[in-house]
């Protein structure tokens, strides 16, 4: 009887969680869910100090674990409830190959084991955002409404916080200058992001000065953090988009001058309002004739990162090239201190191996070999993936090893491909398929 209970008790619930209506039911509010925890991520996970608040950044930090790790269990259910889209084989099968490479490296115990567990949390939280953007049943108008209103109060946030810093409040100038309590070149090339989505996302309007207004507070707060790979990634997405705010050639020219000039002033007089001077983005470049060749100037402006590289270089073996060392394992002591290896691709190499290397150059170069051609549209999506990939080469964690202060880069991933698989089932000319395909991006 008992038994006879439990196996009806069971197949009923069994009915009602494989009910179609229902799995559509949890598919749909997983969908709306990420809709609104997506653009929270993107908009908090440079951030790890509150102003004025007596919250410690390790609870931020271990709250963002969680928050993190709640969005994957999301995501995870969005696809399962929601429909699978295995079109992206391609991007599938390298991040799977790439994640067998970390298995692999974690039963032969092979390196550190936080950064393997880091490593396979990445591979498996992008694979499930990108998977999660391009299927066709993610709301993604309401998660472009929602992350356009999460960039304006960033942009405020940005106006707010610079001129805190000129009227010389300690607290604010403190937390500026440590990347709020993380790190400084991390923060601001997360705050580059945002002058991406100004333009393509959220001030859409021709001829709006209001990208540009906001963008440049962006890049004075970039300035006074010191953070110089941001402010060189800000830099190039400014003047590219410049063209499209200006319809004149004057104020084009105006507008890119006054750009550099504003850079310039801000750099030279950003060591008075922000302390300490060493974080100023024109730091060693005065030293030229003091440096004994070229090379060694290159290499103390750059952080050091060119005798971490040689260095890098030189050590790669056979056995290297072909298993890498382990994770970790890769790192160097260079002018008195032990470094990482600045460029995700050298050190994917040295920490892998072969294999895994080119898996994630295959995975990196996958936008490119879309065909995309044919939509202008999509060129702006391309710079900033392309923008990501160079900054990748002078970063320890990036792209497939740091999702932090990455995210828009792969939202950017995501949507060449949401778009050229719109466009690929098109019977329309290429010229008119352009047209159509500004409602999926």
């Amino acid at each position: 009887m008992n038994l006879t209970w439990l196996y009806q008790s069971t197949r009923c619930v069994i009915n009602i969680f494989m009910s179609k209506n229902l799995f559509l039911i949890w598919g749909r509010a997983s969908g709306g869910i990420l809709a609104l925890a997506l653009p929270i991520l993107i908009c908090i996970s440079g951030i790890y100090a509150i102003p004025y608040l007596d919250v410690s950044s390790d609870l931020v930090v271990e709250a963002k674990r969680y928050f993190y790790l709640a969005v994957m269990i999301v995501m995870a259910c969005s696809l399962f409830f929601g429909g699978y889209c295995n079109g992206e084989r391609a991007f599938t099968y390298s991040c799977l190959g790439l994640f067998f490479v970390y298995l692999i490296n974690v039963i032969g115990n092979r390196g550190s084991n936080y950064d393997l567990v880091y490593n396979i949390f990445c591979i498996i939280f992008l694979w499930l955002f990108v998977i999660n953007i391009i299927n066709k049943n993610f709301p993604i108008e309401k998660f472009k409404k929602i992350l356009s209103c999460g960039v304006i109060l960033i942009d405020l946030l940005a106006v707010l916080v610079v001129l805190l810093c000129v009227a010389r409040i300690r607290e604010i100038q403190s937390l500026v200058v440590s990347g709020f309590n993380g790190n400084r070149v991390n923060f601001s090339i997360w705050l580059s992001q945002f002058v991406f989505l100004n333009y393509f996302l959220v001030w859409r309007s021709p001829g709006s000065i209001l990208p540009f207004a906001f963008s440049c507070s962006i890049l004075l707060l970039q300035v006074f953090t010191g953070g110089r790979i941001g402010v060189l990634m800000t830099l190039a997405l400014m003047l590219y988009f410049i063209p499209k705010t200006f319809s004149s050639l004057t104020g084009r020219v105006v507008a890119g001058v006054g750009l550099l000039i504003l850079v310039w002033f801000a750099g030279v007089y950003s060591p008075t309002l922000v302390e300490p001077e060493n974080t100023a983005i024109f730091r060693e470049l005065g030293g030229l004739q003091s440096s004994p060749d070229l090379l060694s100037y290159v290499d103390r402006v750059s952080a050091h990162r060119v005798q971490i590289t040689i260095a890098a270089l030189r050590s790669i073996d056979f056995e290297v090239f072909l298993l890498g060392r382990g994770a970790g394992q890769f790192d160097f002591s260079v002018d008195n201190g032990f470094w990482m290896v600045h460029n995700v691709y050298l050190k994917m190499l040295g920490e892998f191996g072969f294999l895994a290397f080119c898996i994630q150059l295959l995975i990196v170069a996958l936008p490119m070999l879309r065909g995309f051609n044919r939509f202008s549209g999509l060129w702006s999506l391309l710079l900033m993936w392309v923008v990501g990939l160079m900054a990748a080469a002078l970063q320890p964690r990036f792209l497939l090893t740091g999702v932090g202060n990455c995210l828009v880069f792969w939202l950017c991933y995501a949507l060449i491909f949401k778009a050229t698989s719109v466009s690929s089932q098109l019977s329309e000319p290429s010229h008119r398929g352009e047209l159509q395909l500004s409602k999926y991006i």
